[in-house]
């Protein structure tokens, strides 16, 4: 039975105990060794890169294929659900035009009430890109529509530094 090499990968025998020749020689030959083991790790990194760059493209389209999908069925589960309720609704009330009446205005409403309270609390995640190229913007910003909000509401959220 034969043992495995000291290092995997490694097509170099290993180097005789005596070798003949000079110490130039012997040291040429080193580096020589060690420039080849440098080339080869040096190509097996960028291997491991391009297959791990890869990886993360495949996962990144996956997951928006799924979202793509997801979104499509969600999007037709929602204009079946809202049909049948306005078609019950408008069974029920006896003309079909009631129901889709009354669903058509619950769904502007609801669409109301999320601009207003989206436009009074705006979703923000603040990374250190954002900070950087918006943050003083942004404080800005939402401390103007705070003080907007302070003097519709009648309070006195006390001296404001806004010019």
């Amino acid at each position: 039975m034969e043992s495995l090499p000291d290092r995997p990968g490694s097509d170099r025998p290993s180097p005789p105990v005596a070798r003949r020749g000079g110490k130039l020689k012997r040291m040429t030959e080193e580096t020589r060794g060690i420039v080849q083991d440098l080339r080869e790790w040096i190509d097996l990194r960028l291997d491991l890169a391009v297959r791990e760059i890869n990886d993360e493209i495949d996962d990144a389209a996956s997951q928006a294929v799924l979202g793509i999908v997801l979104a499509i069925l969600a999007f037709f589960t929602g204009l079946f659900g809202l049909t049948t309720l306005a078609l019950g609704l408008g069974w029920a009330l006896g003309q079909p035009f009631w129901g889709f009446l009354i669903v058509f205005g619950v769904l502007a409403v609801c669409s109301f009430v999320v601009v207003i309270v989206a436009k009074r609390h705006p979703i923000v995640v603040e990374t250190k890109l954002f900070r950087r190229l918006r943050g003083d913007r942004y404080r800005s910003e939402t401390q103007t529509s705070s003080d907007d909000d302070q003097a519709a509401a009648g309070t006195d959220g006390g001296p404001s530094t806004n010019a």
